[in-house]
């Protein structure tokens, strides 16, 4: 499977947000946005999702022919901030989504197994939601995203709370995913995904641009790419 975006444009009133976006993201690699804040990231998945209405370009998701089978509910977000039922336990959280889409999930799914490849400890498991880590809540947010089985998979700003365990968890995960699944990642730290992606795209100005792996080992490229993310370009989403 190939996600493509080609040309996409998105305005508001009359501030263009995305001039142009253009990339491909295919199974197999983990793939980084990098941008500062008010860049258009969370506009960006917006338009992958369906949450906006694209201005011009287009979005497709290729089989392996080459048909375009690109529908909203192939997309999957784990958003920074978890929107979770604290009132209810770890355990009860899963067992209820699982009953909650038990037409669309898969007939076996085994729990144990489930919290297992997200890293969430037993102890973890039958612990209050609110009294859980942002870690946790984060994995156990990511492991409803996986349960759904989307084939493409958006992480929005995952690492900016988290420490180098977490950091080291996350990558473990994704790279177990990448056979089945496109995997993005959205942030604003590259310190934050070079350990975890294998392709990073620098949006800027409205656009996407590959930046090489050979550039990452480059200070002064590093430097530059920092800063650029570290600006604050205003309040665009």
């Amino acid at each position: 499977m190939r996600l493509i975006l080609y040309g996409v444009t998105k305005s508001f009133d009359k501030v263009k947000v995305l001039k142009g976006a253009t990339a491909l993201f295919e199974m197999g690699s983990v793939y980084g946005i990098l941008g500062p804040k008010g860049s258009g990231k969370s506009t960006l998945i917006n338009c992958i999702t369906g949450e906006d209405n694209i201005d011009s370009g287009s979005i497709q998701l290729l089989d392996e022919t080459g048909d375009n089978v690109f529908n909203y509910n192939q997309v999957g977000v784990a958003f920074s901030v978890p929107v979770l039922p604290n009132f209810l336990t770890c355990n009860e959280m899963i067992r209820f989504f699982i009953e909650a889409n038990r037409d669309k999930l898969s007939a076996d799914i085994d729990m144990d197994e489930c919290f297992k490849f997200v890293n969430i400890e037993i102890g973890d498991r039958y612990r209050l939601i609110e009294d859980c880590s942002d870690a946790v809540k984060y994995k156990l947010q990511l492991l409803c995203v996986i349960l759904a089985n989307p084939t493409v998979i958006i992480l929005d700003e995952p690492t900016i709370l988290y420490d180098a365990e977490f950091t080291r968890d996350l990558r473990e995960i994704l790279r177990a995913l990448t056979q089945d699944h496109i995997i993005i990642i959205a942030t604003n730290k590259l310190e934050s995904i070079q350990s975890i992606c294998d392709n990073i795209m620098v949006l800027n100005k409205g656009e996407l641009n590959i930046l090489q792996r050979e550039t990452l080992n480059n200070d002064a490229v590093l430097e530059t790419v920092k800063d650029l993310v570290t600006e604050d370009e205003g309040e665009l989403q």
